[in-house]
């Protein structure tokens, strides 16, 4: 009998620690939500990007509807009017694109990557980023 509760124990132990991958240690889980103020929204951009390889913070929201941010260590910048965000699944990787593209496709705009490559998590949160922030223009 105590060695089966010992077992048990061990095996939620197991289970647990399981679920926490995926997480930083540090961070807790990003809480996306539709009452976000512009401030949390550009602070979870912010973090979102981090988790990107090229890197991608210091989001800021500009008038007329401009979102300037920075990655690669450049300064980028892309309009919110009439974009939205898109995923792009990367062939031969578990990895996804986002980039801010026309919302009809008879506008002759070039979408903008806003992250290049990352996990799907990370990359639907971004979306979802994109997506809600234009909502204070």
């Amino acid at each position: 009998m105590r060695r089966l509760v010992l077992t048990s124990v061990l095996a939620a132990l197991g289970l647990l620690s399981a679920c926490g991958e995926g997480y930083q240690g540090d961070e807790p889980p990003l809480l996306l939500h539709y009452d976000m103020p512009l401030a949390e929204t550009l602070a979870a951009m912010d973090r979102v990007g981090r988790s990107a390889p090229e890197g991608g913070e210091s989001h800021h929201l500009d008038a007329p509807c401009t979102l300037r941010w920075r990655a690669d260590g450049q300064v980028r910048t892309a309009t919110l009017l009439g974009m939205e965000g898109v995923l792009e699944k990367q062939p031969d990787a578990e990895l996804f694109r986002v980039v801010l593209a026309p919302v009809t496709a008879s506008q002759d705009v070039a979408g903008v990557t806003v992250m290049a490559s990352a996990p799907w998590a990370e990359a639907t949160q971004m979306k979802w980023l994109l997506d809600y922030v234009r909502r204070f223009c």
